[in-house]
Order: C-alpha cells, then sequence, then structure tokens
C-alpha cells in the first residue's frame, strides 16, 4: 500500500505542477500531465481487487482517467472508468466515474467523426521501412522517403508482424488516408522496380 500511496502523491505533484505551467509552457504541461497519468495508473493497478479498497481503488482509478483525459489518452480513459466500475464502488463515486464515461464517448465520438469526414483524402508514400512501434497505444510504422524525410502511419489492429517481418528495411510504397493529421494505413507493398 506505501508504494501505491507514494505513486499517488508523485502523481498528484506533478499534476499540479502541469495546471500551473499549462498557461505559459503548453508543451511542458503535457509532458508533466502524461507523467503524472503514468504514475496514478501504475497506482490504480496496483490496487488490490479487494471489497475493502472499493472506495480507494474507484477512486485511483477515476483520477488515472481524469489524467488520461488531460493527455488526450480517452481509449486508455474509458478501461479506467471500466475498471473503477468493476470494482463496486460507492454509488457516489461510481456516479462520478460515468459522468466522465459520458466526456470520453463526446470525444471519442467527436474523433470518430473527423476520422470519417477526413477519410476521403489519401495518399501515396514511398519509402524505407526503418521503424515499428507495437507496444504504444498507436501502432505505428515509419517510412523514410528519398529526400530522408520521415513520415509515420498509423498501422490497423492485427497488422504489424505481418508487415514488419517480410518489409522490414525495404523500400516500399504504402496507401493511407488522413484521419485528422495522421495517415492510417490502407495499403503496403514492395516498391515495384
Amino acid at each position: 500500500m506505501k508504494e501505491i500511496t507514494e505513486l499517488h502523491e508523485k502523481a498528484m505533484d506533478l499534476a499540479e505542477m502541469a495546471f500551473i505551467v499549462k498557461r505559459n509552457n503548453i508543451t511542458e504541461s503535457e509532458k508533466l500531465f502524461r507523467q503524472a497519468f503514468e504514475f496514478e495508473s501504475q497506482a490504480a493497478r496496483l490496487m488490490p481487487d479487494d471489497p475493502a479498497c472499493a472506495l480507494t481503488r474507484a477512486i485511483l482509478h477515476r483520477s488515472a482517467a481524469t489524467l488520461a483525459c488531460d493527455c488526450r489518452e480517452y481509449r486508455e480513459a474509458e478501461r479506467l472508468i471500466g475498471a473503477g466500475l468493476a470494482g463496486h464502488p460507492p454509488e457516489w463515486v461510481a456516479e462520478e466515474l460515468r459522468e466522465l464515461y459520458e466526456q470520453v464517448r463526446h470525444h471519442l465520438k467527436s474523433r470518430l467523426e473527423a476520422m470519417v469526414e477526413s477519410s476521403m483524402e489519401s495518399e501515396v508514400i514511398i519509402g524505407q521501412l526503418r521503424y515499428a512501434d507495437d507496444v504504444s497505444s498507436k501502432r505505428i510504422i515509419r517510412l523514410i522517403d528519398e529526400r530522408g524525410y520521415s513520415r509515420d502511419i498509423i498501422v490497423p489492429p492485427g497488422k504489424m508482424r505481418e508487415i514488419v517481418r517480410p518489409l522490414w528495411g525495404e523500400m516500399v510504397t504504402v496507401t493511407g488516408t488522413y484521419h485528422g493529421d495522421e495517415i492510417l494505413l490502407t495499403e503496403i507493398k514492395p516498391l515495384a522496380i
């Protein structure tokens, strides 16, 4: 329990600093919110699923979900809210979690609508596959084009292994659609020479 308390206190200190610097330095504020979120979500994960701890567990999950929203990690916030509600919290905390879920749902719906709106725009990118990240919340590959510029492309779920293994280091042609300012992979193939 001591480790959970220490993680929570670090998270709250970082969140407070993030609010203080937000007016003058948004980049630093975002970095502090991200660190606070990481500490608080870790504390929430460590909290035992014990009926005697239901209140504390739910509050930690609500706090971690709120920080996830501050980081625009709405899917992670959704998961944390679900975990907080699953622990049978007192009704007043459950209601706060439900209200937070409605906010998260609104953001997710808005993001989806923006993706649908912008999905008409597509782009073809030619470059060498030099980076892959299947661990973070976004599955990303990075191509380096002939001019040395890098382009990040989001990979649909379940596709990373079939792309990276056969095409690593190869010149490829990627077709993707814009979703806001991000490119979502629709097709990748070796460059025909």
